[in-house]
């Protein structure tokens, strides 16, 4: 926290008692969210958002803030999980103060020149007086509301712990099923809660019958996952996407994977962050549904 390096004076108790407030608030959203009740017990120090996964995207973090300063007090909040020139219309067609987004519209060290269809984006935004806040890794990676601990819910994962190292961070879960079951049956279990329409995607023997099971969602098949995989005897990756390299990958860690789509795979989140705005801010809050595909 801020505070926490301010000192004694007037402004340093208020960042403390605000970091205060917000601590518990993130233990009341895990609970909401039925954290607790499915034992996932990830410590707070494997919060990447508090233990500083934020700084290494902080382009992403924050890319445009109302250019007038205007508090988002009038008009609804939109939530989406791509910042695009297509969200973006959607949110102005309806007058919305704001667009949470997951994905966001500059990656790295943020624009080296702003042309093109950037330089469309940015006019739409600006124009109409849109804020735009995007939240990439420490949405996937959150221990109480990001995509992975929401999916780890659904799958009714025991006995969390981070997983998917990711630049020097853990950016995934994973756990053990009380019970174990086939691949195809876990699959059937998220997709009866996972958000938005798609298929799903096995590889591997949808029968063979799994009790540990890592989840990185979005592109989480990666070569350093699998690696890891293989060192921890997880046998399923519950992911987003599958490229042709990770198929053999996955076949040399004996990991069956699970692909729900990039896209659908990264919903669970966004909606999370609804969910507490709604309980929090007593905002208006709409989710806009805008499935690629992949």
């Amino acid at each position: 926290a801020a505070g926490a390096h301010i000192g004694n004076d007037q402004k340093g108790a208020e960042e403390n008692e605000r970091s205060a407030k917000i601590a518990h608030q993130g233990k009341a959203s895990a609970n909401g969210h039925g954290i607790a009740d499915k034992q996932i017990n990830i410590p707070l120090s494997h919060d990447p958002v508090h233990s500083g996964c934020a700084h290494e995207y902080k382009a992403q973090l924050t890319q445009l803030r109302r250019l007038q300063g205007n508090a988002a007090d009038k008009d609804p909040v939109f939530c989406a999980v791509d910042g695009s020139a297509e969200s973006f219309r959607k949110a102005i067609e309806v007058n919305a103060d704001m667009l949470f987004v997951h994905h966001g519209i500059s990656w790295g060290s943020g624009f080296k020149r702003i042309t093109g269809l950037d330089a469309e984006r940015l006019k739409l935004l600006a124009k109409n007086d849109l804020s735009l806040y995007a939240v990439h890794l420490p949405l996937d990676a959150h221990a109480g509301i990001g995509h992975n601990a929401r999916l780890a819910a659904m799958a009714e994962l025991c006995y969390t712990a981070p997983f998917g190292d990711y630049h020097g961070k853990k950016i995934g879960i994973r756990g053990e099923l009380s019970t174990p079951v086939t691949v195809e049956d876990l699959a059937k279990r998220i997709d009866l809660l996972l958000p938005s329409t798609g298929l799903y995607q096995i590889f591997g023997d949808p029968e063979r019958v799994i009790s540990r099971v890592g989840i990185i969602s979005g592109g989480g098949a990666y070569t350093e996952a699998f690696m890891e995989m293989k060192e921890l005897s997880l046998e399923c990756l519950v992911t987003g996407e599958m490229t042709h390299e990770a198929v053999s990958y996955a076949k040399e860690a004996d990991a069956s994977v699970i692909r729900f789509g990039h896209y659908r795979s990264e919903t669970p989140g966004v909606l999370a962050v609804m969910s507490d705005v709604k309980r929090y801010f007593d905002i208006e809050v709409e989710f806009l549904d805008l499935p690629t595909s992949f």
